[in-house]
């Protein structure tokens, strides 16, 4: 287990680098972080320390590190790439505060923003980052009660997100190919925290309250994974799907068997309450932050 420190205050969003061994973080100091394997930082950067970093995600190329910056998306870079050079991602919301990011296309950016104050409109926006311009969105899918979490399966270019206000019950899993019209529901009854979704597309997790809970990408049921003592934070698949890695409030990160629904190794932490989760895109190595700043890299196998 290797510790990166450099926080100093809860972290809340990390992701792997899609092609190199770099992790980004983003946390409640205001700080965007990327890190190499070895725990030694290589960029940094701080817009504004009152601001927490609630998203990053990583272009599909590797050279930009996407991040939320209150109602506008930046970006740190550029890094080593493949392809093209591609410029800058860079995006601006009005009133809505971005809380979620993920790359659908190597040029298209998904990002959900939330309320500020009963403010705004907060919704789903799709973003091309090439042209720099908004991409319509229906407007029966977009939503209005705030995005909470997004996951995409690119594939297929599926989007599933956590739609509902913060402590709303009346929170949904909504999800939509950006080539159709329509969305598909599905009502949670309890806010939910993180979503996930396999690699091929099928399987969908969902971080509700103490549990993990596992649908079909169509809305059916197949089951939960129940052990954890705390609210659950952060969820994702590992091992080609065929495990789901949680992580919550009672410090601990649990694997699961997704055939089983039974747990299969469990780790104790000493960084706080987990608030964020990554896995590497090899699937060896998990990146782990929580309440008290530092972040952990365990391994996977």
């Amino acid at each position: 287990m290797i510790q990166f420190d450099g926080h100093s205050a809860p972290i809340f969003s990390l992701g792997f680098c899609p092609n190199s061994s770099l992790l980004a973080s983003g946390g409640n100091d205001g700080w965007v972080r990327v890190w190499e394997a070895s725990g030694a930082m290589l960029q940094g950067v701080c817009p504004n320390d009152t601001l927490a970093r609630s998203a990053v995600a990583w272009m599909p190329s590797g050279e930009w590190v996407t991040f939320a910056d209150d109602n506008q998306v930046q970006s740190l870079g550029p890094f080593s790439t493949t392809g093209r050079k591609r410029s800058e991602p860079r995006a601006s919301f009005s009133q809505d505060r971005v809380v979620a990011l993920t790359y659908v296309t190597t040029n298209l950016l998904a990002v959900g923003t939330g309320k500020r104050n009963d403010t705004g409109s907060g919704q789903l926006h799709l973003w091309d980052v090439d042209r720099n311009r908004a991409v319509p969105v229906p407007l029966n899918v977009r939503g209005a009660n705030g995005v909470r979490a997004i996951a995409a399966h690119p594939p297929t270019k599926w989007l599933h997100w956590i739609a509902g206000l913060q402590n709303s019950t009346a929170c949904i899993w909504r999800s939509w190919c950006i080539t159709s019209t329509s969305p598909t529901d599905v009502a949670l009854g309890k806010p939910a925290a993180a979503i996930a979704v396999s690699p091929d597309g099928g399987t969908v997790a969902l971080a509700i309250d103490w549990q993990v809970k596992l649908f079909t990408a169509g809305g059916k049921s197949i089951g939960e994974l129940s052990g954890h003592k705390g609210r659950v934070s952060s969820v994702t698949f590992g091992n080609g799907g065929r495990t789901v890695v949680s992580a919550g409030w009672d410090e601990t990160v649990r694997f699961w068997d997704v055939k089983t629904l039974k747990e299969t190794a469990r780790f104790p932490l000493t960084i706080g309450q987990v608030t964020a989760l990554a896995i590497s895109p090899d699937n060896t190595r998990i990146a782990v932050g929580g309440t008290a700043g530092p972040i952990v890299v365990i391994d996977a196998e």
